[in-house]
């Protein structure tokens, strides 16, 4: 028990590399229960090692260490390999064991939500929130997956609450800007693509919808017709230039170029969409641009 008991005041010092030395040697002298593996566990995931930690969360549990805790602990450690519905089946044992706190929730939705069950993660990001989580990341997260669910008015309003609770990053301007998009409130949505390229001058994808949105710009924002068209192309060419393989964005190059009726130029970028269009196996935008391409010749079409 010296060692062990050691090791505990090891953690409580800062200093788990010690402690795990300590719960080894306890482990040495024979002492084979489940709180020393769970402990040297809890030591090996603040060294990083995380499936070593999962190797003594199964002896504890193997022990009848049966709390939630411990699959709360292992849930964690199996998210860090990567192995996400291994996670969510330990974050339900924690649950189904009377663990009813916010982390929980809000870990289990985290799971969720790369396993594609969006619904089930909203679910748990409620739990969270109900349960006093109120940090900036659990409405970030609500965000994203009522986003997928098709609220962008309810994603908008999370991601308002994430940047109130000093969330600064690219990342919420971003994901605010395409709910704002899809509102069609494409001025503020702009706004939002600003910050973002503001804080990562490289990043593709704000560039490629700063684009969409201007083109979708109507009314006295540009003092000419053909200017939002013009602006757009310059976002579209910054998105390639950071992202080569943009097909999406050759695609609205082209149609910005056709709706000033710089056909070549139009042309020119169809053909390059429809070669990374093919060689990525992308249906739809091919269908866009089969559709696209006979405009061309058609004045009207240009308008």
């Amino acid at each position: 028990d010296v060692y062990y008991n050691r090791g505990l005041a090891k953690v409580a010092l800062g200093d788990p590399g010690g402690a795990k030395t300590d719960y080894d040697r306890a482990v040495e002298r024979k002492r084979d229960d489940a709180d020393v593996y769970y402990n040297r566990g809890l030591a090996k995931v603040a060294l990083g090692d995380h499936s070593g930690a999962i190797a003594d969360y199964d002896r504890a549990i193997k022990r009848k260490r049966d709390d939630a805790d411990v699959y709360y602990n292992r849930g964690l450690a199996k998210v860090a390999l990567g192995d996400h519905s291994g996670a969510q089946a330990d974050y339900d044992r924690a649950v189904e064991r009377k663990r009813d706190d916010a982390d929980v929730y809000y870990n289990r939705g985290l799971a969720k939500a790369v396993l594609g069950d969006h619904s089930g993660a909203q679910a748990d990001y409620d739990r969270a929130v109900e349960r006093k989580r109120d940090d900036a990341d659990v409405y970030y997260n609500r965000g994203l997956a009522k986003a997928v669910l098709g609220d962008p008015s309810g994603a908008q309003a999370d991601y308002d609450r994430a940047i109130k609770r000093k969330r600064d990053d690219a990342a919420v301007y971003y994901n605010r800007g395409l709910a704002k998009s899809n509102l069609g409130k494409h001025r503020v949505a702009i706004a939002d693509y600003d910050r973002v390229i503001k804080r990562r001058p490289d990043y593709a994808e704000a560039y490629y919808n700063r684009g969409l949105a201007k083109s979708n710009l109507r009314g006295i924002i540009f003092k000419w017709p053909s200017s939002r068209h013009r602006d757009a192309i310059a976002d579209y060419d910054q998105a390639i230039k950071f992202k080569p393989d943009y097909a999406e964005a050759y695609y609205n190059r082209g149609q910005a170029y056709a709706s000033l009726k710089e056909k070549e130029k139009a042309r020119g970028d169809f053909s390059k969409a429809q070669e990374l269009a093919k060689r990525n196996g992308d249906k739809q935008l091919l269908k866009l641009i089969d559709e696209a391409l006979p405009k061309l010749d058609n004045e009207n079409s240009n308008k």
